[in-house]
């Protein structure tokens, strides 16, 4: 008697085939070079139904889009396009992924705090990496909208903006409202309160970061924090979060206004260009009074504790947006260091772990008066037509509150900036901050 096959029988017994007829591959349609994308794959049978197995993956170009056997997509070469493939039972799918890039950087001093606008700021403290304008405008008592003119977010793009008041009265601080793309252009918003919470005209500077204009071998890492439920959440790649190192950024809530972040593979390795230092710059996010400061980092874990407040201290939760920086572009000036001896009214080399100056030159800080900072960036100073922009993040102290005064060349070598910390009330106050540096 002739014997009949099991899925000869499962077809007489009408019982649907579970062999593979279609093979779909979900891969964003652009990354970054140097990103590394998990691509994922999922095999069909004739029904429609999902089908388990292992899939082999293979580029059409992978000298410049390489894919190992798990997925895991890495573009090494900017305008480059290519086909990523998922094989299995003689069948495949694919996807078609571009490599683009993201050296998109701006930056701006609003210093008309009170003009309606739109007004162009200061030339001498603007920058755009297109060369093309910068616009502030004021809605109302301490509310900005600062257009950066075509820094709008391509596909694939991730951005980053920090702020922090500049020369206000005391106890005057200043957030970030929140920024989008409207076609070509930018829009990032500022907001700025007294100590107890009440909108106010002030001067501002902002910093807008795109995924990689800074050296591309260093290390680098934002993200915007959103409202979220429950204790932990982990964003990858989205517009508004960067890790150079894995793609991935954890986030806890542990207590009212209390969080933590980790970036995996933003370590400190010894002996290697990842050995450090680098400089962590925090701000709230949103239109109410929050504020955010930088409670500890881990450089070892790739770890940032952060603490949010709201008016007279009281522990809030918060949006906020944090920025975790080793280098600035390549041929520019740049430095940070964290003033770590905020008694101290005699000049001081800052704790050298957390501290760099691209010029080699020593960094120094001072107290001058109760609150009132001086630091010295050796050999900084700015030449002609050179620009720069400086941000402040409370580092590992109370609920305080500390925005730029001033900065210009000191001497034919060096560049200072004076700043001044205050408390909630509003009273100078001793503090420890991280200060930034960038042109």
């Amino acid at each position: 008697m002739a014997t009949i096959g099991c899925g000869a029988v499962a077809k007489i017994a009408g019982v649907p085939s579970r062999d593979i007829t279609t093979i779909t591959v979900d891969l964003p349609s652009t990354i970054l070079v140097g990103d590394t994308v998990q691509a994922t794959a999922t095999a069909k049978d004739g029904s429609g139904r999902p089908v388990e197995t292992a899939f082999v993956w293979r580029s059409s170009d992978p000298g410049s889009v390489s894919v190992d056997g798990r997925g895991r997509v890495v573009g090494s070469s900017a305008g480059i396009q290519a086909t990523i493939f998922a094989e299995a039972s003689g069948k495949s799918g694919s996807a078609v992924v571009a490599i683009g890039d993201d050296q998109r950087l701006g930056y701006a001093v609003g210093d008309q705090p009170s003009a309606p606008g739109p007004y162009l700021p200061d030339p001498n403290f603007r920058h755009s990496s297109t060369g093309a304008s910068i616009e502030i405008t004021r809605p109302s008592t301490g509310v900005y909208t600062v257009r950066f003119i075509g820094l709008g977010r391509q596909a694939g793009q991730r951005d980053n903006v920090q702020v922090t008041g500049l020369g206000g009265a005391a106890g005057v601080y200043c957030k970030v409202g929140g920024w989008q793309s409207n076609g070509p252009d930018l829009f990032a918003g500022a907001r700025c309160f007294t100590a107890d919470g009440v909108p106010a005209d002030s001067r501002f500077t902002m910093l807008l970061s795109g995924a990689r204009p800074y050296e591309p071998t260093s290390r680098l890492g934002f993200v915007r924090v959103p409202d979220f439920a429950g204790t932990a959440i982990s964003l990858d790649t989205s517009g508004a979060a960067r890790n150079s190192a894995t793609g991935a950024v954890n986030v806890g809530h542990n207590a009212v206004g209390e969080y933590s972040l980790q970036f995996p593979g933003l370590v400190r390795v010894a002996g290697t260009r990842y050995a450090g230092p680098e400089n962590s710059q925090v701000t709230a996010l949103g239109t109410g009074p929050e504020r955010c400061r930088i409670v500890g980092v881990d450089a070892s874990m790739g770890a940032v504790a952060v603490s949010c407040t709201t008016t007279g201290g009281i522990p809030a939760d918060s949006r906020f947006s944090f920025l975790w920086i080793q280098r600035g572009r390549a041929g520019t000036r740049f430095g940070y260091a964290w003033a770590d001896q905020p008694s101290s009214t005699t000049e001081y080399a800052p704790d050298a772990r957390f501290t760099r100056n691209s010029s080699g030159g020593q960094i120094t800080a001072q107290m001058l008066t109760l609150g009132h900072y001086r630091i010295v960036f050796g050999g900084q100073a700015r030449p002609a037509g050179g620009t720069e922009t400086f941000l402040i993040s409370i580092v590992g102290d109370g609920d305080k509150i500390c925005t730029t005064d001033s900065w210009g060349n000191s001497g034919p070598t060096d560049l200072a900036v004076l700043l001044a910390c205050f408390t909630p009330a509003g009273m100078p106050t001793v503090a420890r901050f991280g200060i930034l540096m960038v042109e």
